[in-house]
């Protein structure tokens, strides 16, 4: 295995941060093709202040072409080779679950997974419409005891045009995570504009990577992101979308809102 290298402006930040939105795990979907990218990812993550990664590859790539023993395979895989490489990052174990009608089966019939021991569950729309089936999906979720966190909405076309789509997720008590990508822009410029708006009126519960690489702008740095919530929330409640909201998910307790 070849030594692993780190960009050279990148300096360790002295936080506790946690990401529940990550495709580190390698050769399971499009995100690090093998077990050295994922140490080079969690290497980058750790030196930005990240201590826990929540593992989360599509779930279609794991149901169609792996399987859940395989996932576990490889994240435990990870986690010791991140012992040996002195990397201080712990693996947990989820899911990013595609919005579609089939996934109200796979939830029940315990194929598509919640994060590892809660109750909360990643739920991905698509990019370029908004399926006529989402509230169906979510509310059968949500009536089967679990909690849907819809990620990166801003990236969906039809929110870009009208946020009172996020709003009534809000209201029906489904949880919102935005990409750190899109806060910084490296998504163009609706996503971002998108996602600050979701930040200036409280709607946002988590900010997450969603990293699939230690390249380019994918990749697992989230304190950036931070710096502009806080700009726009203030530093208390940005920094709580990235370690006191996460850390309760991961207690599995119920996460305080800011929408009213």
């Amino acid at each position: 295995m070849k030594p692993i290298t780190q960009p050279a402006a990148l300096r360790k930040v002295n936080r506790k941060l946690i990401d529940i939105h990550n495709h580190i795990l390698n050769g399971i979907d499009d995100g690090a093709s093998n077990l050295e990218e994922s140490i080079a990812m969690a290497n980058i993550a750790s030196m930005d202040g990240i201590n826990v990664i929540v593992t989360t590859p599509h779930d279609r790539d794991v149901l169609d072409r792996h399987s859940i023993d395989k996932l576990v395979t490889v994240k435990e895989t990870l986690q010791l080779s991140l012992k040996q490489h002195n990397v201080p990052l712990k693996l947990i174990i989820g899911m990013e679950n595609h919005m579609e009608l089939k996934l109200i089966e796979r939830v029940k019939h315990g194929r598509s997974h919640p994060i590892e021991n809660t109750n909360y569950i990643l739920v991905e729309l698509p990019f370029d419409f908004y399926p006529y089936y989402t509230n169906k999906v979510l509310n059968s979720i949500q009536n089967m005891g679990l909690l849907p966190i819809i990620v990166h909405p801003e990236r969906n076309v039809a929110i870009q045009t009208d946020i009172s789509i996020v709003h009534s997720f809000k209201s029906a008590g489904f949880f919102i995570q935005v990409d750190s990508g899109s806060i910084e822009g490296s998504f163009g410029n609706l996503s971002e504009i998108t996602s600050k708006s979701l930040l200036k009126h409280r709607l946002v519960d988590f900010i997450a990577t969603d990293a699939h690489s230690s390249q380019g702008t994918r990749i697992p740095i989230i304190s950036r992101s931070v710096g502009i919530a806080a700009t726009l929330i203030g530093n208390n409640e940005a920094q709580n979308l990235v370690d006191r909201n996460p850390q309760m998910l991961l207690s599995n307790e119920s996460v305080p809102s800011l929408y009213k």
